[in-house]
């Protein structure tokens, strides 16, 4: 029976060659998915592929049985069919076009995600996104989302209680950077959402909290989050519209649209891809150490528990 390889994530899983011919590692592509026998030859090496690892100049791609799937710095997506092989190098991607995407930075932020340096980006915890801490101890919620940046300017917003919820309505109240009020609205114990009320801005930065009828707005956790400009909501949306033009599988789809998410700081949506990736494929690991870090950043504690808790039981295994 063949096993489909699923080891995820961009992270280098082999040690590619130290120098291109310009002074500098230059990912062209990866291997976005695996199903059967796949080997890079590198430098007169043959090692096993596995996915997310990143091809370079005069790597040769060479499946013994089944498929692999490579996806170009441009946007372009190649599958090779078994017995067949593929040498990666400039000719080829040019061969296969020029991106699809609109976006004129794709190439850049790929050759990023393929190098392994975009990860940074998203552990950097910024002013416009997070969760605030109150001053009170006794925060009726749990606030979910919006947080970070997000792509909507009406956004639904999410809360969870704890095992007691609130015995008399609360407040959800929304703020904008300079603390103005734009909006307040009554809810009830029962409710655990609300569709924002208001349109908010692209661009701008808004603070929201639930809390009781007598509570301050200090007195709670609040969460902060951005609605994202014009130009990055169109990128991402831009990509997505790509990808699934150039007929990515799921998985692929998911994968590179979590790390572009990640980059552009629109966590709540990687975390949507991670989720789904992780449905498509529950023994894997990879899905899981990113969910960890992406429920750090949001402040959900809970989740994050739950998703260490997971992936220690999946290391345990192994």
């Amino acid at each position: 029976m063949r096993k489909i390889s699923l080891l995820l994530g961009f992270l280098l899983l082999c040690a590619p060659p130290a120098f291109s011919q310009t002074g500098e590692t230059k990912p062209l592509a990866i291997v976005s998915q695996i199903d059967g026998k796949v080997f890079i030859k590198r430098e007169g090496k043959e090692i096993p592929a596995q996915l997310g690892m990143a091809c370079y100049d005069k790597d040769e791609i060479k499946v013994s049985s089944g498929q692999a799937v490579l996806y170009f710095l441009t946007g372009k997506i190649r599958p090779v069919n078994a017995p067949h092989s593929i040498e990666i190098n400039e000719e080829i991607v040019r061969s296969l076009g020029s991106p699809s995407s609109p976006a004129s930075d794709l190439v850049r932020h790929n050759e990023e995600l393929f190098s392994g340096r975009s990860r940074q980006s998203a552990k950097i915890e910024t002013a416009t996104g997070g969760l605030r801490a109150g001053q009170g101890v006794d925060a009726p919620a749990a606030l979910l989302h919006p947080a970070r940046t997000i792509l909507t300017a009406k956004p639904v917003f999410q809360w969870t209680y704890g095992k007691v919820p609130p015995s008399e309505d609360l407040v959800l109240a929304i703020e904008d950077d300079k603390a103005n009020v734009v909006s307040q609205k009554r809810i009830t114990p029962r409710q655990t959402s609300l569709p924002c009320p208001i349109s908010l801005v692209p661009g701008n930065t808004y603070t929201w909290c639930v809390r009781g009828i007598s509570q301050q707005p200090e007195d709670v956790d609040s969460q902060i989050f951005t609605v994202a400009p014009e130009p990055k909501a169109r990128e991402y949306l831009d990509l997505k519209q790509s990808l699934k033009k150039e007929g990515a599988d799921e998985v692929t789809l998911h994968l590179i649209l979590a790390k572009h998410a990640e980059r552009l700081d629109l966590i709540s949506e990687a975390v949507d891809h991670w989720k789904a990736v992780s449905k498509a494929h529950p023994k894997e690991t990879l899905p899981h150490k990113s969910l960890i870090e992406l429920y750090r950043m949001l402040g959900l504690k809970r989740e994050h528990e739950k998703e260490k808790s997971l992936l220690e039981a999946l290391e345990k295994n192994k």
